[in-house]
């Protein structure tokens, strides 16, 4: 399928999760920043990416992704998602104070 679709952003985000999850974090972090740089506006995709730099322990990455997903999350008048990237930006940045 992401033969026929390379740039599909539902399929790169879940190939990103699918490498995630299988701890190939490499690959994972290349899924999500393609996916991010075609489609800044996958709102989705800024909480499992922060949550992936966490994994690898890039926590300023991670701030800086969670901080860009609010930013997303503001223009597209999300707040839901906006509170969640709060609510974990502010407890890592706790965390490794």
């Amino acid at each position: 399928m992401l033969q026929a679709q390379p740039n599909d952003s539902f399929l790169l985000y879940g190939i990103a999760l699918e490498y995630q999850s299988a701890s190939n974090f490499e690959k994972a972090g290349a899924y999500f920043e393609k996916l991010l740089a075609i489609y800044p506006g996958y709102l989705a995709a800024y909480y499992q990416a922060g949550l992936h730099y966490i994994s690898v322990q890039k926590y300023e990455m991670a701030i800086l992704t969670f901080k860009k997903g609010m930013e997303i999350a503001k223009l597209q008048k999300n707040d839901k998602t906006f509170s969640e990237l709060l609510e974990i930006k502010e407890n890592l940045e706790e965390d490794i104070s």
